[in-house]
């Protein structure tokens, strides 16, 4: 099954066809690229950076290399802008490019942002869904294959309880 004929599939398995022009980035690697640079980073000082985008403020408590790496991402995000001529696959909107070995989305940067937080809505789910299929980032213990459902969300998510209310 090559990538393509993966569009529209619900259900991530470790069998998915990976993108052969993303082999670089290894199981665990996320690379962005905006229209002031690109940046390769892992999948944990992913989540870290996005959560200081999102709150304002560095995380405290975090080892010196993890801190520094998170301290980049954060910095990268605060001067990103978007790619020219790219469009969010979800909203329309201009966009960067969020590559892993698995795919490549045109996404705004709030979208990858959630992405990476497990906090996509069920609209934003499906539309990727549609787009490359499931991705490890949308596999069954983030979301609902069916319904789309973030179940381990590290922000809120749009249409869902907020977190401070569950």
């Amino acid at each position: 099954m090559n990538a393509e004929e993966w569009k529209g599939r619900r259900h991530w398995s470790p069998d998915r066809p990976n993108n052969p022009e993303n082999a670089h980035l290894g199981a665990i690697g996320i690379e962005l690229e905006t229209g002031s640079g690109k940046i390769e980073i892992d999948q944990t000082t992913a989540v870290g950076g996005f959560l200081e985008l999102h709150h304002g403020e560095p995380l405290k408590g975090a080892p010196g290399d993890f801190k520094a790496r998170m301290d980049e991402l954060g910095r990268f995000l605060t001067k990103a802008t978007p790619v020219p001529d790219a469009v969010s696959i979800i909203s329309g909107e201009p966009a960067i490019i969020y590559r892993t070995q698995e795919v490549t989305l045109l996404l705004t940067i709030d979208e990858a942002k959630r992405l990476v937080l497990n906090a996509l809505s069920r609209e934003e789910f499906e539309a990727i869904i549609q787009n490359a299929g499931a991705i490890w980032e949308l596999h069954d213990d983030f979301y609902d294959p069916e319904s789309g459902e973030a179940f381990q969300p590290r922000i809120n998510v749009p249409g869902q309880t907020p977190l401070e209310e569950l």
